[in-house]
């Protein structure tokens, strides 16, 4: 089965390494002969974050940080293997959340709700006014 290795430099200082890193790691899989069953790729975001050197291996899912040129031999025999690599491999409960802050838009469930219920309108669920279309300003001739 094809599996597929997502690579990212997320240090926060210092110059971008993805590219260095990349082109190693594709040296040690043509080396351990799996070039043809593993593809390499450099991603512009993985979702980790001041985390060094990160690689996700898909569809196995293992997530490893904290890499440097050393590790790759063994991550290359992780992919074989199909077991995780323990060493860098990432915690479960170390996984990052997103924040979410929560905004007052028509139909989309406000919090501070008018005597009416939600099903009668958009509008009629929230305390705000219609956001869209935009009402004209004045001397304006659009209307709406």
């Amino acid at each position: 089965m094809a599996k597929t290795v997502f690579i990212k430099d997320t240090a926060i200082t210092g110059k971008d390494r993805t590219r260095d890193f990349y082109g190693v790691f594709l040296g040690v899989l043509r080396e351990k002969g799996v070039d043809e069953s593993v593809q390499p790729v450099r991603v512009a975001d993985i979702g980790e974050y001041g985390q060094g050197i990160v690689v996700r291996v898909v569809p196995d899912n293992f997530l490893y940080t904290q890499l440097n040129d050393g590790d790759i031999p063994a991550i290359v025999e992780s992919i074989k293997t199909g077991k995780p690599y323990e060493a860098k491999l990432a915690k479960q409960g170390a996984r990052q959340m997103r924040a979410f802050l929560p905004q007052c838009f028509p139909g989309m469930g406000c919090q501070k709700l008018t005597g009416r219920k939600r099903s009668e309108s958009p509008q009629a669920s929230c305390h705000h006014q219609p956001w869209w279309p935009p009402t004209p300003g004045p001397g304006s001739s659009r209307r709406p």
